[in-house]
């Protein structure tokens, strides 16, 4: 999940997310005033050429009215297509792009029409949040999706989530250490990174060495008669 803001005064500050061979999500900075509706560009940084997109697009407390179709890839008359006006929309893409449209580079996707309230306090925020992103390569093979939020210093804490969210005792994914190494390497000593999700003995030193120092465990623990020893294996020592 990734977060964007949006201010009454008003900024909308970068986010970004990566996809592995495919592309970089980008939102724009956007200045705005109380009462004013705005048009928050959605671009991507190619690496790989692509052939659709798609994401969700979240301002807490408004809507997005309208999806703006008006990136230089829908100039040969394709369109998307997407849930608005909503307050949780989903933006989807599957054109026939031309190669100069979609080659390695920046390219403008779409823009988001939000009304901005004129009630608003001064400095208000608004988080925006991005999530399900996902790119598609020209040939409409699925890329490894590798999120990151692109103001990792705004955060004291990231959490990177080792199973798929929604129910436990499920089994640790461990293609995400390799996200992880990569959260760890942007973050300054102060900010701590978090793994939840399948964590147990058999796992928690890749987990530290990835770059975790806060382990989320539950099942590992309760699952067993031995809580000290379970979380002193966690923890990497001897039982305290």
């Amino acid at each position: 999940m990734l977060q964007a803001t949006l201010l009454a005064g008003l900024l909308l500050s970068p986010t970004a997310a990566v996809s592995g061979g495919g592309a970089i999500l980008k939102v724009s900075n956007v200045n705005a005033t109380r009462g004013q509706t705005v048009s928050v560009p959605v671009r991507a940084e190619t690496m790989d050429i692509i052939g659709a997109f798609g994401f969700n697009v979240m301002p807490l407390g408004l809507e997005v009215d309208e999806v703006l179709y008006n990136g230089p890839i829908f100039s040969n008359g394709w369109n998307g297509w997407d849930s608005a006006p909503s307050a949780n929309v989903r933006v989807d893409a599957a054109c026939i792009f031309t190669e100069d449209q979609i080659a390695p580079g920046d390219h403008p996707l779409v823009g988001l029409t939000i009304d901005v309230p004129a009630d608003l306090e001064p400095g208000t925020v608004i988080p925006v949040t991005l999530s399900k992103v996902s790119f598609f390569n020209y040939d409409f093979s699925v890329p490894t999706l590798e999120a990151l939020d692109g103001v990792a210093e705004a955060f004291d804490l990231v959490l990177v989530m080792s199973v798929h969210p929604g129910f436990s005792g499920q089994s640790f994914i461990p293609e995400v250490l390799e996200k992880t190494r990569a959260i760890s390497a942007r973050q300054s000593p102060t900010q701590r990174l978090e793994m939840d999700g399948g964590v147990s003995p058999a796992n928690a030193e890749a987990v530290r060495a990835a770059g975790c120092d806060v382990l989320v465990a539950a099942s590992a623990i309760f699952g067993g008669d031995d809580y000290a020893g379970t979380i002193a294996a966690l923890r990497g020592g001897d039982r305290a």
